[in-house]
């Protein structure tokens, strides 16, 4: 699962990283669901003005689900379970639309 974050170099988005680390850990060792993160740095360190951009920025599939506030490692985890609804199925969509049936979320390696 690819998880996209938009961030500055603010306290904020260091502690939303922080969380999302360790959410990725609960998911993987949990669920067995792997996270694929990719961090874009928009090199802003005045917390003003990441305010104003509305920093941290999270991006699930094409669905921004957090904007301007980090994320408890809980709250991550609640919102991807929630995304991808694992409690009622063992069938998740990929951003992309293609079908992961669970052999794929057990998988070690992702080519």
């Amino acid at each position: 699962m690819l998880v996209k974050v938009i961030a500055g170099l603010d306290p904020v988005s260091a502690e939303a990283l922080d969380n999302i680390f360790k959410a990725c850990r609960i998911l993987l060792e949990r669920y067995s669901i792997p996270v694929l993160l990719d961090v874009e740095n928009t090199w802003i360190s005045d917390p003003i003005q990441a305010s104003l951009e509305c920093l941290p920025k999270i991006v699930l599939g094409e669905h921004e689900i957090v904007c301007g506030y980090a994320p408890k490692p809980e709250e991550f985890v609640e919102l991807v379970l929630t995304y991808f609804d694992v409690r009622r199925s063992s069938v998740c969509y990929h951003p992309k639309g293609l079908d992961l049936d669970a052999t794929f979320l057990n998988a070690n390696t992702i080519e």
